[in-house]
């Protein structure tokens, strides 16, 4: 029955795609032990390469190389450009513990942010909050680990987003139903409430904030503007309540909420139709807009303008920057189609990655043009299960699709599965260079404009692959030229540059940097 469905969902995903240069594999690799892996997070690093971070309930086996420390531990993966492994590192306590983000730190470390209903055992040096808890960790570029911290309520406090902030610290955002006790300072509002934290360069707590109305709220990212000002995204069932000023159109709606840089609520957007509707993910542009992403179940109703096409769709809504809405599109096939992640595109639309079909599940790929127009869509996949959850630009102008897959060596995958039948094991697909993924960090064709370092102090940042006749910009987040170069420009002088996130552009690439 198996080889039916995957036949099923490629015949779906090539529709369309006739006239499109769907981008050629360069490589996959699975990684794995014995048990289950679920990868949540990965990135490009800056020997080239990239790690994957994730959760494990495997032994020491196959790719892992150190035993498991309780039922469930972190899981890190270093690889080359060529995505062959260089090393490993298991980090848990004697409980369950799992990773939601890794972002690199501007040592040439990396932040893992996660969860844990440890105690004090293993990797976990402080003792548990409450039933499970924000946990992060600070590795070395050599995965060595520096630091963890713990944090959280007497209840629930599960960590999803993690994002280094301007001044050399971090921003930690999940779900809490705790009330105010432990590390939370605030009461909660209902049900799960949006957590953020507020933290320095070593990881302690600066300040936390909770937002939420009387029924539940579920937080999928946190995003932070040129002038240091958040915006979290995520989903609400609340009516009017608590920070929530807008009615809710339906079971769940998307929630949208912007604060400044320390924390204070501004302004907020509900955007639903009459069914549920599940933010998966916030990304901004170069443009000053922003993207919103998710899965739906709602027909033509509420902020929705077209009907629904299965049991669940895809749906993304664009907004300018004062979280007005501009358009909003509905993609899928007649099954249930869940949308995990999501990248901006130069041309002002996206790539929206997930799986079409989840019961067949490949990892797909469909690009959407600056008006929210379907392009294109193509599929990855096996005779087995695939997940995709994170979709990635690589240093040299391909992407990276990384997710999970129980498949054998079959199809796209060209790697037996280690392990677990029901998730099986890390799955990683390169992607070259080319058409049709013109994404903002690189140029089709050509390699990827690189700034290092990045997160960059207020010096020097160094440019690599910069077109040579063309001038180079600084451009904020709202889309203001902050400086400008002329072409063959090598090095940048930030020192009278304000801390904030920017982009640097080149004729066509463009790359974002972070500056403290």
């Amino acid at each position: 029955m198996k080889p039916t469905f995957t036949l099923l969902v490629a015949s779906l995903l090539l529709a369309g795609t006739a006239a499109a240069q769907v981008p050629a594999k360069n490589w996959d690799h699975t990684f794995g032990g014995s048990d289950e892996e679920r990868l949540a997070s990965l990135l490009p690093t800056a020997d080239g390469g990239y790690i994957l971070a994730g959760t494990s309930a495997s032994p020491a086996s196959g790719d892992k190389s150190q035993p498991g420390r309780g039922e469930e531990d972190i899981w890190v993966v270093k690889v080359t450009a060529a995505g062959t492994k260089q090393w490993d590192r298991t980090l848990g306590g004697s409980a369950y513990d799992g990773a939601a983000r890794i972002v690199p730190t501007a040592d040439g470390g990396y932040l893992i942010g996660g969860y844990s209903s440890s105690p004090v055992s293993g990797d976990k040096s402080q003792p548990s909050q409450g039933t499970t808890d924000y946990w992060l960790i600070k590795l070395d570029a050599q995965g060595t680990k520096i630091w963890d911290h713990t944090f959280g309520g007497s209840g629930n406090d599960i960590l999803t987003s993690l994002q280094a902030t301007p001044d050399g610290g971090y921003l930690a955002g999940g779900n809490s139903n705790s009330p105010a006790s432990g590390d939370k300072s605030q009461a909660s509002q209902g049900g799960n409430d949006y957590w953020l934290l507020k933290l320095d360069a070593q990881g302690s707590k600066q300040w936390d904030h909770t937002y939420g109305g009387s029924s539940g709220e579920t937080l999928a990212n946190v995003q932070v503007l040129a002038d240091g000002s958040l915006l979290l995204g995520g989903s609400s069932r609340s009516g009017v309540s608590g920070h929530k000023t807008q009615p809710n159109q339906g079971d769940w709606d998307y929630w949208l909420l912007k604060t400044d840089a320390q924390g204070g609520k501004l302004w907020d957007r509900t955007w639903g139709g009459s069914g549920s509707d599940y933010l998966s993910d916030l990304q901004l542009s170069a443009a000053g807009t922003m993207l919103l992403a998710g899965r739906c179940t709602s027909g033509a109703s509420g902020d929705k303008t077209q009907p629904r096409l299965g049991e669940w769709d895809y749906w993304v809504l664009k907004a300018d920057a004062q979280g007005r809405k501009l358009w909003d599109q509905t993609v899928g096939t007649a099954r249930e189609d869940l949308l995990n992640c999501l990248l901006p595109t130069t041309d002002g639309g996206c790539l929206l990655g997930g799986s079409l079909d989840a019961n067949a599940a490949t990892y797909a790929v469909v690009k959407l043009d600056g008006s929210g127009t379907q392009q294109w869509t193509y599929g990855w996949g096996g005779d087995g299960t695939a997940r995709l959850v994170q979709l990635q630009p690589s240093p040299d102008g391909g992407y990276l699709l990384g997710g999970m897959s129980n498949s054998n060596a079959t199809g796209d995958k060209s790697q037996p599965n280690q392990g677990g039948p029901l998730y099986g094991d890390y799955w990683v697909v390169k992607l070259a260079a080319g058409q049709p993924l013109p994404v903002e960090t690189a140029a089709a064709g050509s390699p990827a404009l690189l700034a290092f370092p990045n997160p960059a102090s207020r010096t020097v940042v160094q440019l690599r692959f910069a077109p040579p006749t063309s001038p180079v910009y600084l451009v904020s987040t709202l889309g203001r030229v902050v400086r400008q170069w002329p072409g063959g420009t090598t090095t940048l002088d930030l020192q009278h540059v304000a801390p904030g996130a920017y982009f640097v552009r080149a004729g066509r690439q463009t790359v974002r940097l972070l500056v403290h």
